[in-house]
């Protein structure tokens, strides 16, 4: 016997709201919802540095065949979590921009140079002071230049991971 409309959408309905359960039980804010087809909600953090903890935007569309109700599900990261990291970036390559410039700048002890004032003594030149500041900023740089190599691996994972996981919840209703 054929299913009639009214099983059909029985069916949408109880995957939908196993959806918002499933959704619930994962930490999600529903954020927008088309009851019984679609389905919006955020999930992580602007702090997150995996696919599962970044903030994203979660989107699941529910259809219906014959004899299913199937769900589909996309991420995007959320506008706020591109900020924040663009902002991040872009603060620490000024830093690291500024820091080379005053370690290359000191590079030589003798010499009076833009940054040598941050070495002197009494109004003189302290050579010691000029090598411990370069040996600083160049440490700092060396730094800033790991933690911005560290946050290029993290975008990349985050950025071909991000569908994982509503894949993995839109699976979870599917089983």
């Amino acid at each position: 016997m054929p299913k009639t409309p009214d099983t059909d959408n029985t069916e949408t309905n109880n995957t939908y709201n196993a959806l918002k359960q499933l959704l619930t039980a994962n930490n999600c804010r529903i954020t927008n919802q088309i009851p019984p087809t679609t389905i919006t909600a955020i999930h992580g953090s602007i702090w997150g540095t995996t696919p599962k903890t970044a903030k994203k935007t979660l989107t699941f569309t529910l259809t219906q065949d014959n004899t299913d109700a199937h769900v589909a599900g996309t991420a995007h990261l959320t506008a706020s979590y591109k900020q924040f990291t663009l902002v991040g970036i872009v603060f620490s390559m000024a830093l690291l921009a500024l820091c080379t410039w005053i370690a290359t700048d000191l590079q030589s002890p003798s010499q009076t140079s833009f940054w040598s004032w941050l070495a002197q003594t009494n109004g003189q030149l302290d050579p010691a002071k000029t090598a411990t500041l370069a040996t600083l900023t160049t440490v700092l740089a060396a730094f800033l230049a790991g933690t911005l190599a560290i946050e290029a691996c993290i975008l990349w994972k985050v950025h071909t991971g991000i569908n994982a996981f509503a894949e993995n919840l839109a699976k979870t209703l599917h089983n």
